[in-house]
């Protein structure tokens, strides 16, 4: 099935990298990493933009002239939102977690205020405040005349799932190309869309490998029921026929390097960062990919990823938080 969509990826795919030096210093397995973070430079990007494609021509379509959309101070996927409407002449409005911030702004804070963004905060670093406080704030812009449509945390609905289907598709193209047969494949899972989305592509796909994903926010049962029930409505929306109990089988998350919360940084992610840094220069971020990557690294020390596997890291992006504080030391 088609779906509208409108372009905000600059490039026709994102590059498949096999990183030798990571893949050797390691003693195998060999690493291939998917560069989400190289799909342009709007807004500096990331993985967001893939599922914003197809909120936002949705949003169009609608006649809406306002979007809101929500998640913590330094989200992302705020900032690739602030971005992508401003290319689409649409209004931004950020309902975003916690306190409005004193003194000088830094990360995706400043990128959103330099965007002009409209930001609501709730007071509060209470994820469960967010859906009333979007409400409200929906309620507050029709009665200015507005019409808004919202998007939700990390844009993880059925419809922006499809965009990491999409992904997954392209990948297979890839793989198929260089005559690349990965075991494993390793992800971030934040509000669970991405994830979902690239499961559900490798089951489409039929791919004969596992895909992890690393928790930075939610226990496993909660996540977990989030990617099924999200995977499961955007297989329908495919008119696929995707079992539930298939689904369900198939979804790995490991919350184990979440750290003490989301987005605090953790010495295990932070090792990760430098070490492919300094190997690869490539860079990673410290709420998402650091964690995801750290992860990666200890289940290939402990042997459950072994030496003969291949293993393709979705690389989400994200960078823009290596300068929401201080984080390393000469």
């Amino acid at each position: 099935m088609n779906f509208k969509k409108v372009s905000l990826v600059s490039m026709e795919r994102t590059p498949l990298q096999f990183l030798p030096r990571l893949s050797r210093h390691l003693g195998g397995p060999r690493i291939y990493i998917k560069r989400e973070d190289m799909n342009g430079c709007l807004g500096l990007a990331g993985n967001k933009i893939r599922k914003l494609e197809y909120l936002l021509a949705e949003a169009l379509e609608q006649g809406c002239d306002t979007v809101i959309t929500t998640g913590g101070l330094q989200s992302n996927h705020a900032r690739a939102t602030v971005a992508a409407c401003r290319k689409l002449d649409l209004k931004p409005v950020l309902v975003l977690v916690g306190k409005a911030p004193e003194g000088f702004l830094s990360g995706n804070l400043l990128l959103g205020h330099l965007m002009g963004a409209e930001m609501v905060f709730t007071g509060s670093g209470d994820f469960s405040l967010l859906e009333a406080k979007v409400a409200e704030t929906a309620e507050k812009l029709a009665a200015r005349g507005h019409r808004p449509y919202v998007i939700p945390m990390g844009a993880s609905n059925p419809l922006g799932t499809l965009g990491f289907v999409a992904a997954q598709r392209e990948l297979g193209e890839q793989l198929r190309e260089e005559a690349v047969a990965p075991t494993w494949q390793v992800a971030t899972a934040g509000s669970g869309g991405t994830y979902a989305g690239i499961l559900l592509g490798a089951l489409l796909e039929q791919q004969a490998n596992r895909v992890l994903g690393f928790s930075v926010l939610f226990p496993v049962e909660e996540i977990s029921h989030k990617i099924k029930e999200l995977a499961l409505a955007a297989s329908h929306l495919l008119k696929g026929n995707m079992a539930e109990e298939k689904i369900q089988k198939e979804i790995r998350i490991d919350s184990h390097y979440i750290g003490a919360g989301y987005g605090i940084p953790t010495e295990e992610g932070l090792k990760a960062i430098k070490l492919l840094a300094e190997l690869e220069g490539i860079l990673l971020d410290p709420t998402y990919t650091g964690k995801a990557m750290a992860g990666l690294l200890d289940y290939i020390q402990k042997g459950i990823i072994g030496p003969k596997d291949t293993v393709v890291f979705w690389h989400t992006g994200g960078q823009v938080g290596l300068f929401n504080r201080p984080l390393f030391k000469i």
